[in-house]
């Protein structure tokens, strides 16, 4: 993996809620995943966000979550490659997802 990256919630319920992503992370309300978010809005196993390493980036798809996931505003339908900067929503609560630099 080439790019640190992290998951930020700056508004909300879940303001504070910081995650440094490794290569691969699922994100729900179980205690098993890698970014637990604790809101009875987010499914147990709600999406995951991987590095594909022959793409190059990190990428996102939801796990069948029951409110979804959004990607900059829209429902995410696919996996979806992820850039800099996304705001990514899951049951309506916010992160920006950010490459770090180094």
């Amino acid at each position: 993996m080439n790019a640190p990256a992290r998951l930020f919630c700056k508004y909300g319920p879940l303001k504070g809620k910081s995650f440094e992503l490794k290569e691969t992370n699922t994100i729900g309300r179980k205690s098993d995943n890698d970014c637990v978010l604790e809101h009875h809005m987010v499914s147990s196993h709600h999406a995951r966000i991987f590095w594909d390493e022959k793409a190059g980036c990190f990428k996102i798809e939801d796990l069948d979550s029951l409110n979804g996931t959004r990607l900059d505003g829209s429902f995410i339908r696919q996996v979806e490659s992820l850039g800099p900067l996304h705001l990514i929503s899951f049951s309506g609560h916010e992160f920006f997802f950010q490459i770090l630099p180094g």
